[in-house]
């Protein structure tokens, strides 16, 4: 019996971190304490990404930059 091994296309997705950080540099032009956090936080999660590819169709960058920058500006607001 053979087993049928699917692979996910390489394409990019809107999780993918580049362009996900391009998007916090543009929205967010004048904070590169900001960029430096995000791109941290990235990092230490690529390898889960990679693995997991259903992290990025789930769109999870997003949410965490979403939380990030919602944290930080209530914590600058006071």
């Amino acid at each position: 019996m053979s087993s049928l091994v699917m692979h996910r296309p390489e394409t990019k997705t809107p999780g993918d971190v580049e362009e996900v950080m391009a998007r916090v540099r543009a929205k967010n032009p004048a904070e590169p304490e900001l960029h430096q956090d995000v791109q941290e936080a990235f990092d230490s999660l690529r390898l889960a990404l990679e693995k997991h590819p259903e992290f990025q169709d789930a769109r999870i960058l997003e949410r965490l930059v979403a939380g990030a920058r919602s944290s930080i500006s209530r914590a600058v607001a006071r």
